[in-house]
């Protein structure tokens, strides 16, 4: 009995130590996401399987997209890819035989769908499980209309009044967000029901709302001064919540999980009048710099968090040890609560065998 009991009183307090230990770790660990001999690399989306998409500059100024699963990255003959679903079908746009830029979607076989256009060029930004991709259509020189295409139809969402919209996020309930033109300014949109409805926006009088979770939660960004101070917001059940910043040099909401978690980019004020960026996340009310949570000794600061899954993995761009700027993939790692709990568990049974004397 006595054995025992030392036995699992050694095995509680090695736990305890471990999840101390684990406690002073880095809550994610980094992959650097950079294609050799880019000029920048970005990461714009991930989905639930960890696939992440995004873009980079060739030498000669040229923007591709790319694909980065299990290890592997791929190179795409498309522009950036915005976006990538359940399915592995990418978000993107391609240049046509007519000479044309219209979205796309890209199947995981490498099959290249036209999305076709309104009346020429077109872009297709964020798409959903169902196979629905948000973006936006030229409907005239130098005008766009934000755009769906569903059901192998792209469909003119309109505008709030204005000359022109754009859709930059879906949701699996195919709600459309973006912005809108509307008199002197410009607002977020939600496209639901056949209809765009103004979000308005924070004190400001400009917002832009970028990614819609299924919960119909919505995130971007507005004017709160007329300095050209920028915040982020979440939208949520008709009120549009201003999340601050870390730095009191605005901040700018870019994804959005089904869990809430949000992520996105603040500003650092630097010498001087110089600004520089940094990546966040905010979650339990609270907004926190990603780049205090990865090991510094990798080097990479974190500039701007573009997407997060429902597993919590993170990706965007940042600088990297050699001065490069990348993309990122950030996995968290294991709770250290996990094994305090563990811990606590080997401490009762430790109190209830001493109890029962075995």
């Amino acid at each position: 009995m006595n054995r025992i009991i030392f036995c699992v009183f050694a095995t509680a307090a090695a736990l305890l130590v471990t999840s101390q230990a684990w406690a002073q770790t880095y809550q994610y660990t980094l992959t650097d996401l950079g294609v050799p001999g880019a000029a920048y690399t970005e990461a714009l989306g991930i989905n639930d399987a960890g696939q992440v998409v995004g873009c980079f500059a060739t030498p000669t100024g040229a923007i591709q997209g790319f694909t980065y699963s299990n290890g592997q990255m791929k190179i795409l003959k498309t522009g950036p890819v915005g976006g990538i679903n359940n399915l592995g079908q990418m978000a993107t746009d391609a240049l046509t035989a007519s000479g044309y830029v219209h979205g796309a979607v890209v199947s995981p076989d490498g099959s290249v769908l036209d999305l076709g256009g309104l009346w020429g060029s077109s872009t297709a930004c964020a798409i959903n499980n169902n196979g629905q991709a948000a973006g936006w259509a030229a409907t005239g020189p130098g005008t766009y209309h934000a755009s769906l295409y569903s059901g192998g139809q792209v469909q003119d969402l309109g505008t709030l009044g204005g000359y022109q919209s754009f859709a930059n996020g879906i949701n699996d309930a195919g709600q459309v967000v973006g912005e809108s033109a509307i008199g002197p300014t410009t607002h977020a949109f939600l496209f639901t029901g056949g209809a765009m409805q103004d979000l308005g926006a924070l004190s400001g009088g400009w917002s832009d709302a970028l990614a819609v979770n299924d919960a119909g939660q919505i995130v971007g960004y507005s004017l709160v001064n007329p300095s050209g101070l920028m915040h982020a917001f979440l939208y949520s059940n008709g009120v549009m919540q201003d999340l601050g910043d870390l730095d009191d040099w605005g901040s700018y909401a870019v994804g959005i999980n089904n869990a809430g978690t949000i992520v996105g980019q603040f500003g650092i004020k630097g010498a001087g009048l110089s600004v520089t960026v940094g990546a966040f996340i905010y979650t339990d009310g609270h907004m926190s710099d990603l780049s205090t949570m990865v090991d510094p000794s990798s080097g990479f600061t974190l500039e701007e968090a573009c997407s997060i899954n429902d597993a919590g993995q993170i990706v965007g761009w940042g600088i990297n040890a050699d001065g490069d700027q990348d993309a990122f993939l950030l996995t968290p790692t294991p709770e250290p609560a996990t094994l305090s709990l563990l811990a606590v568990g080997g401490l009762a049974l430790l109190r209830r065998k001493a109890r029962h004397g075995g």
